[in-house]
Formats: structure tokens, C-alpha cells, sequence
């Protein structure tokens, strides 16, 4: 895989600078840091520990997939938040108010944005509160490799694990949602990427489908639908894991790993990325499930 460089971090970033505008000041959270159950539990004044999947691609464009990673926030007493981090074996990078860094949430918005206050550091995190999510949230961040925060960008899912001994929706299941990535090739055509995902469970069978459909640049809008991927996910019976092989319409193999989140797997989320070459398409997703009618 070819090195990163801060170009590729200036185009497939810089853009949401528009989208996130200023901010920063304030401050609050409690330093007591709790456990996060759920979305609906969350308090003001509070600060909350999220468990993480994260995959980051470094400066030379290696890779770490870590499913130790945390994802902490905290939130002032007047319901707004004040405190972003992201902490994986390798990096660890913050987001307060306090040091003039801005973190928009816009409950009529999907997405939450975050941005050092010097232009060094971003992230997006989809915002459950607007997708009817409880249990988790999925996001990317960027870092410029100079500031010494760690890798050059990653994508993460985290919230609350389901327990590996829970017991799980039986028969068929059919989970739908979205994903967030980035994608760039050889010629430097780069793109910030959403799409719609679906997931087709079944409890009795260890390999489920997975598609994604509808893919274009979260910027501009445009069509990238050659970056719809489809493939089947191997279920890791008592481990509350799924992994596999999945691929995109234009051909490239991407390796995906997940985990389900909520007491009885209400919700799924994980991480994607594909695995070397000159061409890169990564990102994180997550889903819901859809009650049978």
C-alpha cells in the first residue's frame, strides 16, 4: 500500500470544515467516568467509556485492527457535548471545548463532528439519537501524522457489547443501517463514503449476508456505486463476533469484523478495510434489527 501523506488527509477531510464550522469554550462533564449501557441512560453532566472495534491505517499505510479500543464523551450540564476521545493501543485522540476544539451535535443532523481547534484533527460519528440507535455508534477520525496523536486516520464502532452468554434472537434475523469510510486509489481520487447496509442473520446458520447498497461521497453527493460490497460473514458461536470476506462490485476484498451490541444483540456494528494494494476502501458501520412483521 502506498504511504499516506497529508494530502490524502486535507482532501478527504477538509471538506466538513464547511459542515462543522466554529465552536469550542465551555467545558463540564463529571470526571467520574461510567460504564455506557445505553443512549437512553446517558445523563447531563456525565462523562461515559464506550468499548471500541477500531482498524487505523498509519502514516506508511499499515494497518492495526484493535478490539480493545474505547470511545469516551462527556456532556456539560446543559445537555451539550464537551468531551471527545478516541483511544486504541496505538493512539489517542482528543476533542474538548475547553481547549477551544469543536463538537457539534445537531440532534436534526445523522452525524456528529468534531475538529481540533487547529485544523489538525477531525471526526465524524453518526448520531444515534437520530437513527433510533440505543446501544452503539460507529465513526472516523483524522489526525494530521506531524502531531504525534497517533496513526494517520481509522474508523471505529463501539457501545455496549452484547454479553457473549446472552441469549440471541432465534431463527432469521434481517439488521439494517449504514456505513461511513473513505476511499482513495492510485490516481489520488479520494472520497469521505456513506452507504445503506443490510444484514441477513440467521442464529441456526454461521454465515450470514452482507450488502451494502447506494454508496456516494458524504460530501458531494456523487455516485460510488462500484464501491457497493457484498460477501457472507462467518458467526463465531458464544463470542459475539462475526468476521469474513466481503467485496466491492469493482473487485477489491475487504475483510470485515464485527460484534453485536445491546443485552440481547438488539444492534450490530463493526469495521471494514481493505487489505493491501494501491487502492484503499475502509470504514465502520451499524444496523439495527427489524422486528418480524
Amino acid at each position: 500500500m502506498k504511504k499516506i501523506n497529508k494530502l490524502f488527509l486535507g482532501i478527504l477531510l477538509l471538506p466538513i470544515l464547511a459542515m462543522i464550522g466554529c465552536g469550542g469554550g465551555g467545558g463540564g462533564g463529571s470526571t467520574t467516568v461510567k460504564n455506557f449501557k445505553s443512549w437512553s441512560q446517558v445523563e447531563p453532566d456525565s462523562t461515559y467509556q464506550l468499548s471500541g472495534l477500531t482498524i487505523e491505517i498509519n502514516e506508511d499505510g499499515t494497518q492495526n485492527f484493535s478490539d480493545k479500543s474505547t470511545l469516551r464523551f462527556a456532556k456539560d450540564s446543559n445537555d451539550q457535548w464537551t468531551d471527545l476521545r478516541i483511544k486504541t493501543p496505538s493512539s489517542n485522540v482528543s476533542f474538548s471545548t475547553k481547549d477551544k476544539d469543536s463538537i457539534i451535535l445537531d440532534l436534526d443532523s445523522p452525524y456528529v463532528f468534531a475538529q481540533g481547534e487547529k485544523g489538525d484533527k477531525y471526526a465524524i460519528a453518526l448520531n444515534p439519537y437520530d437513527l433510533g440507535w440505543n446501544y452503539q455508534t460507529y465513526g472516523l477520525w483524522a489526525v494530521d501524522p506531524i502531531n504525534d496523536q497517533g496513526d494517520a486516520f481509522g474508523f471505529i464502532s463501539a457501545g455496549a457489547p452484547t454479553p457473549a452468554n446472552a441469549t440471541l434472537p432465534q431463527g432469521q434475523a434481517t439488521y439494517i443501517g449504514s456505513s461511513i469510510g473513505g476511499y482513495y486509489n492510485a490516481l489520488g481520487v479520494t472520497y469521505v463514503t456513506k452507504s445503506n447496509l443490510e444484514v441477513t442473520a440467521d442464529f441456526n446458520d454461521p454465515s450470514w449476508y452482507f450488502v451494502t447498497s447506494q454508496t456516494r461521497s458524504l460530501i458531494e453527493g456523487d455516485d460510488l456505486s462500484f464501491l457497493n460490497m457484498t460477501g457472507n460473514l462467518t458467526y463465531q458461536s458464544k463470542t459475539n463476533r462475526f468476521s469474513g470476506d466481503v467485496f466491492t462490485l469493482s473487485g477489491l476484498t475487504v475483510r470485515a469484523d464485527g460484534r453485536f451490541y445491546g443485552p440481547k444483540a438488539e444492534e450490530l456494528g463493526g469495521v471494514f478495510a481493505t487489505k493491501d494494494g494501491e487502492e484503499f476502501y475502509g470504514g465502520a458501520f451499524g444496523a439495527k434489527i427489524v422486528p418480524v412483521p
